[in-house]
């Protein structure tokens, strides 16, 4: 039986075809609630979140993997009709992915709409300073690396423990209170699984 609650309801009223919006490397499905917000009424949006975000599933580390998943939880969840997907990085590659595996299957993709997606390229992982400085930075939701955090990571080693730094970053209060150091080590194994199977 597929795992239905990796769909996240955005927005449920409408009756118009609904937009499946795919998770970008947090694993979070509410990258998109302000888009939700802004589509037109009658259109239902729900997001797909990653296994392990917000449960005790182990994260996924292929994207094949997880596009075969979410295709099987879509079908599930929407048997009949037309298919709308939208997919943010990651979830461009994934919603693309996805798209590939229900018109092989004979279902009718309306739309697949793919933003700040890049081709996926094989290479070995940086440091895990690097991947840590980057995995903040998103839970900041920023683009660029503040000062802030630049003077934070000066003094970790290319090769430190996240657990180190998530402590470093709670102590610090560049984030809310609510993402201490046992949420964001978390969160960061759905994160770390996504660059490292990707």
């Amino acid at each position: 039986m597929a795992d239905l609650d990796r769909i996240v309801p955005l927005r449920t009223e409408g009756d118009r075809t609904p937009l499946f919006c795919v998770h970008a490397v947090s694993g979070s499905a509410y990258s998109y609630a302000g888009l939700a917000r802004l589509l037109d009424e009658g259109r239902p949006v729900y997001g797909f979140e990653a296994p392990g975000f917000d449960n005790d599933r182990a994260p996924v580390r292929s994207l094949p993997d997880l596009a075969d998943e979410y295709t099987e939880i879509l079908r599930e969840f929407r048997p009949d009709g037309e298919y709308r997907l939208l997919g943010w990085s990651l979830g461009g590659l994934l919603a693309h992915e996805m798209a590939k595996r229900l018109t092989a299957s004979g279902h009718r993709v309306a739309n697949l709409i793919m933003v700040d997606t890049g081709l996926p390229v094989v290479s070995p992982l940086p440091p895990e300073r690097d991947i840590l400085i980057r995995y903040i930075r998103d839970m900041m939701g920023l683009e660029e690396e503040p000062a802030e955090l630049k003077r934070l990571f000066e003094a970790f080693p290319p090769d430190v423990e996240p657990d180190t730094v998530f402590q470093a970053v709670e102590e610090s209060g560049l984030l809310p209170e609510e993402f201490d150091a046992y949420l964001l080590a978390g969160q960061y194994d759905v994160f770390r699984s996504h660059l490292e199977g990707f």
